[in-house]
């Protein structure tokens, strides 16, 4: 997959930076694409799709060709299967020092769900409330978690450490017992935690506007 992302930026003419625009991901989400052979996430691949018409078979195992035709825009075969709802299960409101406050709802007593190409069984929604990661992520939208996909650095993360608070953050790099996050939020800035503080770090996979909101 590596050498098919540098086709890609020559068949464009683009930088890592323009493709990373592109997709709506970090530079050093591109990056680790390219040297690492990490697999671009499903909504990478949807906003490399829908932009320019890149196949996201073509980047995943080199099915087809790299674009698609004008008759070849429906699910792609790598998305196929994977289109399920994820449960919103409580809202993230943010409190102080940039942390997050998920509100669940009681068992049975959900949000409806968000319709997402998610391959993890148990992918969940949360409602942003606020403006304060506008406009990466905006009042009322919403953030699909996946619990059992890997993570990856330049792409979102929740956090949620051993005192209880919770966090969206960028993954900058993870290092022996360290993990470097930066604030989605250029105010909050950037942070610096070790292995023994965190109790779950989960992907954010999508960043889901209102209209994906099904009840």
């Amino acid at each position: 997959m590596p050498e098919r992302i540098r086709e890609l930026l020559d068949a464009l003419a683009i930088t890592q930076q323009q493709l990373a625009d592109l997709a709506v991901v970090s530079k050093a989400a591109v990056n680790a694409w390219m040297k690492k052979g990490t697999k671009p996430s499903g909504d990478a691949l949807l906003n490399m799709r829908r932009k320019r018409g890149i196949n996201p078979d073509w980047i995943i195992d080199g099915e087809g060709n790299m674009f698609l035709s004008n008759s070849e825009w429906g699910t792609p075969k790598s998305l196929q299967n994977s289109y399920k709802p994820a449960p919103v299960v409580g809202t993230a409101q943010l409190g102080p020092n940039g942390y997050w406050e998920a509100m669940e709802y009681p068992v049975g007593h959900g949000d409806g769900f968000i319709s997402v190409p998610s391959s993890d069984p148990n992918a969940y929604a949360l409602r942003v409330r606020g403006d304060s990661m506008a406009p990466a992520i905006r009042d009322g939208w919403f953030v699909v978690v996946e619990p059992h996909n890997s993570v990856a650095p330049g792409e979102y993360v929740l956090i949620v450490t051993t005192d209880g608070q919770a966090m969206i953050k960028e993954l900058l790099w993870e290092r022996g017992d360290q993990v470097a996050l930066m604030s989605v939020n250029e105010d909050f800035g950037r942070l610096t935690l070790t292995r023994d503080r965190i109790e779950k770090i989960h992907h954010v996979a999508f960043i889901a506007p209102p209209s994906k909101h099904l009840l």
